[in-house]
């Protein structure tokens, strides 16, 4: 299983408890923090979670995403078209499908929609010339 978690990391907090009391706050640069963050993480091995990696970003933004189904005999729900952010949009699109697909192939009385939350995280801007 994989869990996405958003952190608000107090820095202050974190180099005190990695021992860089010696370190101004001025001087504890992003990669100190980084590191001294996955140092610190390590300690929930020992409980089964698993750090993969991580990344200081700016912003993310949660979106909800609809995605229509229908039944094909062969395989079970199939999804339909593409995902779009909005519910009435993803309803007329599986309305016109519908017509269109072969009754030997679907049965167009069953279908679905499902919604799922999508993330995008974004990272600060850097320089590249």
């Amino acid at each position: 299983m994989k869990i996405l978690a958003f952190c608000d990391v107090d820095k202050g907090i974190l180099k005190d408890a990695a021992g860089h009391t010696y370190i101004d706050d001025d001087d504890y640069s992003a990669d100190d923090i980084l590191s001294d963050f996955d140092n610190e993480f390590n300690w929930l091995n020992q409980s089964g979670v698993n750090l993969d990696g991580f990344t200081e970003f700016d912003s993310y933004e949660e979106d909800e995403e609809y995605q229509a189904y229908i039944f094909r005999h062969e395989s079970g729900y199939v999804p339909s078209g593409k995902a779009t952010l909005n519910k009435m949009l993803c309803e007329e699109r599986l309305m016109k499908r519908l017509h269109e697909l072969p009754e030997e192939k679907y049965d167009v009385t069953r279908y679905k929609i499902l919604k799922r939350t999508v993330y995008t995280v974004c990272t600060k801007y850097e320089e590249v010339c």
